[in-house]
C-alpha cells in the first residue's frame, strides 16, 4: 500500500471516529456545566410575581367602590376597587400585609398573604359603612365627631408582621446602619450573634422581657385616637350680649383599638379645672356590625364639685357640693334572618342627686322586617328615664367627644328635690332606600311624657337674676303626643349630604307638679288642654376636599318655642348648630392630622339623646354657646 493511499485512509478513519463520537461527547457533559446553562432561566423565573386579586362589599354583601387596597411588604403597591368592588394588584413575590380603606367605613381588615411567583391569591374584603346621617354624623357642640379623609400612618408605610422573638426586639431597637440598603444584611449578621441578656439570672430576664413586651404592645397595637384642647364660653341673652361669661379650658381624650376581628374598644375622658371643676370618664366594647349580635357594652362616669360660694348660694340643695351619675349599658343588634333583625337593650343610671329614685333603668326594643327589595318595616319600644339637668353628666349618643358639666342648676319645686322625667316612646312604619347611602322613612308615633322637665335660665324664684351659667329646672306635669314623622336623608354628592325630619301631631296637656309656681315665672312655659305639635329639624354635612373642610349645620323650627317672662304665650321661633373644622398644614405626629374647631350654637339639647320631644321647647332664654380650639388626630 502506497504511502498516499495510506495517508487518505487515515483520514478516512479519523473523520468516521469524530462524527461517531461527537454525540457521546455531549451526552457526558458534567452536571455542573448543565446547570451553569439552564441557571439564566431560573434566575428569571425567581424574579417573577404573583398577584391578589378580590372583591370588596359592605356589611350588608353590597360591592364597594373607591376603596384603597394597600400591599406592604417587599414593594409598597396601592389600587382603587371598581364599580363592582373589584381589583387586582400585581406584586412582587414575598410577603405582604393587606389592607381596605375608604372615607366613611371602618375596616379592621389586615391580613397577611404570601405571593409566589405566577400565583393568584383571590380574597373577599368586608368594610363596614359608618352611618353619616343625622341621627349619628351631626356634631352638637362637641369638638371633632366628623372626620375628614385621611391616611394613617400605618397605610403608606411599611408595617409588616415581625418575629417577636429576643433577636428580633433587640433588632428593631438597635441604631439604624449607615447602609441602610443592606439592612437584611446587617439583620442576618446580627441574628447569628444570638444575643443573649447581659444577666443569666431572673431579673436579667425579667427586664428584657418586660420591656420587649411594653414595646411590642405599643408598636404592634393599632391604636386611634384624638386629643382635643379647646375653651368654651357663652352669651347669656337675660344678662346683655356684652357680658359673656368666663372661658373654661377642656381637656379631651380618646383612645380605641380593634380587639381581633371581634370588634373594637373605646376610652374616651375630659376635665377641667376651675370654680366648678368636672371631669367625666367613659370605656365601652362594640362588636363589629358584621357578626350575627353586634353588641355593645360599657359604663360611664361623671361628677361635678362646684366650691364657689356665690354658686353655692344659687342652689336649693347647697349641702350637695358634688353631684355624679353612674351608669352601665347594654345593647345589641341581632341578624335573626337576612330580613329580620332586632335591636334592643337596657340602661341603668344611679344619679346621686334625685333622692326619690336615684336608680332608674331604661330599657328598649326594636325590630325591622324587609319585606321586598330595599323595602322595610321598622318599630321601636322604648322606656327613657332622664333626671333633670343630665344632659351635663350623660355621653353624648354620637360616638364624637364628650364635654364634661359646664354649668350648675337648682330646682324650682317647693321641697327643693329634683323629679326624674319618664318619657315612653312607641313608633310603627315604613322606610324605602334609595342606593346605599338614602332613604325615606314614615312613622306613626305616639309618645307620653310623665313629670316633664322645664329649663328656665336667667330667673329665681324672687324674680333677680342668676349668675352666668345656672339655671333652675322644674317639673310642669304630663304631656302625650299622637302623630306622624316623616324623613328624609342621605347624601346629594360627594361633597354635600344632609336630612330633613318633619314631625306633625295632636298634644293633650295635664299640668302638675311645680307648674304653679313655673306660670309665675315664665307664662308660656306651662300648657293645658290639647295643642298642635309641628316640629322641623334640618342638617346639612359640607366637605371641601381642596382646602380639607368640613361644615356642619342644623336648624330646628317649631311653631311653640317658649320665651321669657315678659311673654306670656308660646311664639314660633329657630334654633341652630354650627360647627367648623379646618385641617392645619402641619402634622406634629407622625400619621397625625391637626385641626382648627370652631363651633357655635343656641340648641340646648341634642335630638340624638333620648328624651321627650319638648325637652328643647320647653327651655327658656338659652345662652349661645361659644366653643373653639384645637384637634389631633392619631
Amino acid at each position: 500500500m502506497t504511502k498516499s493511499v495510506r495517508a487518505q485512509l487515515n483520514v478516512s478513519v479519523g473523520l468516521l471516529v469524530a462524527v461517531v463520537c461527537t454525540p457521546a461527547l455531549h451526552a457526558q457533559t458534567p452536571p455542573a456545566a448543565s446547570k451553569q446553562i439552564k441557571k439564566p432561566e431560573w434566575q428569571q423565573a425567581s424574579i417573577s410575581g404573583g398577584k391578589v386579586l378580590g372583591i370588596v362589599r359592605d356589611e350588608r354583601g353590597l360591592a364597594v367602590d373607591g376603596v384603597r387596597i394597600s400591599a406592604v411588604g417587599t414593594t409598597i403597591a396601592t389600587v382603587y376597587s371598581d364599580r363592582s368592588g373589584r381589583f387586582t394588584l400585581p406584586l412582587p413575590s414575598g410577603d405582604y400585609v393587606i389592607r381596605a380603606q375608604r372615607d366613611g367605613y371602618a375596616s379592621s381588615s389586615r391580613e397577611i398573604v404570601m405571593v409566589r411567583p405566577s400565583n393568584s391569591i383571590e380574597r373577599t374584603i368586608t368594610i363596614t359603612r359608618q352611618q353619616v346621617t343625622a341621627t349619628t354624623a351631626r356634631p352638637v357642640m362637641v369638638a371633632g365627631v366628623s372626620s375628614g379623609p385621611f391616611i394613617p400612618a400605618s397605610a403608606v408605610e411599611p408595617d409588616p408582621e415581625h418575629p417577636h422573638d429576643e433577636t428580633a426586639w433587640r433588632l428593631r431597637h438597635i441604631k439604624r446602619p449607615v447602609l441602610r440598603d443592606s439592612g437584611a444584611v446587617v439583620a442576618e449578621a446580627v441574628r447569628a450573634q444570638n444575643f443573649r441578656p447581659h444577666s443569666n439570672g431572673f431579673f436579667g430576664w425579667a427586664l428584657v422581657n418586660s420591656a420587649r413586651l411594653a414595646t411590642s404592645f405599643i408598636t404592634d397595637t393599632n391604636f386611634t385616637g384624638q386629643v382635643n384642647f379647646v375653651t368654651t364660653s357663652a352669651l347669656d341673652s337675660t344678662l346683655g350680649w356684652s357680658q359673656p361669661e368666663g372661658p373654661r379650658s377642656i381637656a379631651y381624650v380618646a383612645l380605641s383599638a380593634p380587639v381581633g376581628q371581634v370588634g373594637d374598644w373605646r376610652v374616651r375622658g375630659a376635665m377641667n379645672a376651675a370654680d366648678l371643676s368636672s371631669w367625666v370618664v367613659l370605656g365601652e366594647f362594640t362588636a363589629r356590625q358584621t357578626r350575627s349580635h353586634a353588641f355593645a357594652v360599657g359604663m360611664a362616669y361623671s361628677t361635678q364639685t362646684y366650691t364657689d360660694p356665690a354658686q353655692l348660694a344659687f342652689a336649693s340643695d347647697a349641702v350637695a357640693t358634688t353631684r355624679a351619675v353612674g351608669g352601665l349599658y347594654g345593647s345589641d343588634h341581632w341578624r335573626i334572618a337576612p330580613g329580620f333583625a332586632l335591636d334592643y337593650g337596657v340602661r341603668w343610671d344611679r344619679v346621686s342627686y334625685v333622692a326619690n329614685a336615684p336608680n332608674m333603668v331604661s330599657p328598649h326594643l326594636g325590630g325591622r322586617l324587609h319585606v321586598a327589595k330595599r323595602f322595610s318595616i321598622v318599630g321601636d319600644a322604648a322606656q327613657r328615664m332622664v333626671a333633670p339637668g343630665s344632659n351635663e353628666f350623660l355621653p353624648p349618643s354620637s360616638a364624637g367627644p364628650w364635654l364634661p358639666p359646664e354649668r350648675t342648676f337648682s330646682s324650682l319645686s317647693r321641697s327643693g328635690m329634683f323629679r326624674a322625667e319618664r318619657v315612653r316612646h312607641f313608633d310603627l312604619g315604613v322606610e324605602k332606600a334609595f342606593g346605599p347611602d338614602r332613604l325615606l322613612s314614615v312613622r306613626r308615633f305616639r309618645q307620653q311624657t310623665d313629670d316633664q322637665t322645664a329649663t328656665i335660665f336667667g330667673l329665681n324664684t324672687d324674680g333677680a337674676l342668676w349668675a352666668a351659667g345656672h339655671y333652675s329646672v322644674a317639673s310642669i306635669g304630663a304631656v302625650s303626643i299622637d302623630g306622624w314623622s316623616m324623613r328624609a336623608a342621605g347624601s346629594v354628592s360627594s361633597r354635600l349630604s344632609g336630612s330633613v325630619e318633619y314631625s306633625v301631631g295632636t298634644t293633650n296637656w295635664m299640668p302638675g307638679g311645680s307648674a304653679h309656681r313655673v306660670e309665675m315665672l315664665a307664662p308660656s312655659v306651662v300648657r293645658r288642654g290639647t295643642d298642635r305639635l309641628q316640629d322641623l329639624m334640618t342638617s346639612i354635612d359640607v366637605a371641601i376636599p381642596e382646602s380639607d373642610t368640613r361644615l356642619s349645620f342644623a336648624y330646628r323650627l317649631n311653631a311653640a318655642f317658649s320665651r321669657n317672662s315678659a311673654l306670656a304665650s308660646p311664639a314660633p321661633g329657630g334654633r341652630f348648630d354650627m360647627q367648623l373644622n379646618q385641617a392645619l398644614p402641619f402634622q406634629p405626629l407622625r400619621g397625625g392630622r391637626l385641626e382648627l374647631l370652631v363651633a357655635v350654637s343656641n340648641l340646648y339639647r341634642d335630638r340624638r339623646q333620648p328624651g321627650s320631644l319638648f325637652d328643647e321647647i320647653l327651655t327658656v332664654a338659652p345662652p349661645t354657646r361659644l366653643l373653639g380650639g384645637v384637634q389631633l388626630r392619631f
